[in-house]
């Protein structure tokens, strides 16, 4: 019995190292720590699924009793409930950086509209500028052709289909 809870101590103590160096956090950044996750998980779920089929192995070795299919399914729920637990949380954990990502997304969408509707609204400034410029131009244009005099030709004094004198 001291072997077996030794052993379990032992396997405990190193699983908790590779967990701790596994979880230790490299930077600062959340995109490293977007990365950590997604290269942990999976190697979290194979750890702790070949961990605990060793300690299957072990405690049947220990006991020296050949492992029914009761214990088995029961030790398979618990791990895979504990695995179900941390693969949620860090689920968790990517769906509000998600969120974040989304938000901070909208927000630069809604500056580069902002800076485009400014622009659009200064151009059509513009353009209103030079077309009002062009139509006091084009209004003192007629004004002048109003004013002026010009020589009356008859139509009698022009042959048909000849404008050349005009």
């Amino acid at each position: 019995m001291l072997f077996f809870c030794f052993a379990l101590l032992i396997i405990c103590i190193v699983e908790g190292i590779v967990i701790w160096n596994l979880a230790k956090d490299k930077s600062e950044t959340t995109k490293n720590k977007i990365e950590f996750f997604r290269a942990f998980w999976g190697n979290f779920v194979i750890y702790v699924l070949s961990t605990s089929v060793i300690g299957l192995f072990l405690g049947s070795i220990y006991f020296k009793q050949i492992i029914g299919l009761n214990e088995i399914n029961s030790w398979v729920s618990i791990v895979l409930g504990l695995v179900a637990l941390i693969i949620g949380i860090i689920s968790l954990f990517l769906s509000f950086y998600n969120v974040d990502q989304a938000i901070e997304s909208q927000k630069q969408s809604m500056e580069i509209m902002e800076k485009v509707k400014s622009e659009i609204q200064e151009k059509i400034g513009s353009l209103e500028t030079i077309m009002q410029q062009e139509f006091k131009d084009l209004h003192k244009e007629v004004s002048d052709y109003k004013d002026a005099t010009y020589k009356k030709v008859s139509t009698t004094d022009v042959r048909k289909n000849d404008w050349r004198e005009i």
